[in-house]
């Protein structure tokens, strides 16, 4: 939000109201105390039409009151929150479909400023993709077993573990990627006589 004369106040608190609800919010203003800088949570400002007013009394340096609401459409927000910082547990994993081994799967957890609708993965082979889902926006974490789409587990080498978020009406996020090895799958126990 820009401002045609600097304001008097380095900080003002504003009311943000959506169709997803109302929350006071502070701005950070510029140096020259003309732009004030709002971070607007994503739930509030999803499709959003939002009202906002200055909540405390605020004047510019002439002395004009800047106090009162303005509305219109954010626009601001056109995709989905992005994960941020995935972490794999491990940099490999040897699937054989025994849960009890610590080296069957592997963890990825991750930061998000928001939580999108749902969080879409696959693992890719190359161009090739192996495995897919989706899992709640709320999650932080997601653990694979090595399974492909198919039933059977990956083969030997290196896959792609790609994250994004997903949420109605945006488009989705930039993505988290991280490269995982999977080591040749365990055989069956041979019969011994």
């Amino acid at each position: 939000m820009a401002f045609s004369e600097p304001v008097v106040t380095a900080s003002a608190q504003m009311l943000l109201t959506t169709a997803g609800g109302s929350e006071l919010l502070s701005a950070s203003w510029d140096d020259e105390g003309q732009t004030a800088t709002l971070q607007v949570p994503y739930d509030l400002a999803v499709g959003a039409n939002a009202t906002l007013e200055v909540a405390a009394a605020t004047s510019d340096r002439a002395g004009n009151s800047l106090a009162g609401g303005w509305s219109r459409d954010l626009g601001l927000l056109t995709r989905a929150p992005a994960p941020e910082v995935c972490v794999p547990s491990a940099p490999s994993l040897t699937p054989d479909g025994d849960t009890l081994r610590t080296d069957a799967s592997v963890r990825l957890d991750w930061l998000a400023a928001a939580s999108p609708d749902t969080w879409d993965w696959i693992v890719w082979r190359g161009t090739t993709r192996v495995a897919s889902g989706s899992i709640p926006g709320s999650a932080r974490t997601l653990t694979w077993d090595g399974a492909g789409d198919d039933g059977r587990f990956a083969s030997a080498g290196e896959h792609r573990l790609v994250l994004r978020g997903n949420a109605r009406g945006l488009a989705t996020s930039e993505a988290c990627a991280v490269t995982l090895t999977v080591l040749q799958p365990l055989a069956a126990p041979s019969a011994s006589r």
